[in-house]
């Protein structure tokens, strides 16, 4: 995502999407799982800047009065 790392509460994801909430339930290995540490991210291909900060406006501000992408 354009090389941006960003922290996000891990509810925000569980609360909207059934996949990440399915990806946080799988068992983990012995490593660290994605999304526990700067070193191993969860990567979102695809996902813009621009999508991104409109993601977490959504998830920390609610979507009243903003317009959200297209996301296809």
């Amino acid at each position: 995502m354009e090389g941006e790392l960003w922290k996000v509460h891990r509810h925000h994801f569980i609360r909207e999407s059934t996949v990440f909430q399915s990806m946080f339930l799988l068992p983990q290995g012995e490593e660290k799982p994605q999304g526990e540490s700067d070193q191993e991210p969860i990567s979102l291909p695809g996902v813009t800047k621009a999508e991104m900060e409109i993601l977490l406006d959504y998830f920390y501000e609610g979507c009243v009065g903003h317009e959200l992408l297209d996301m296809h």
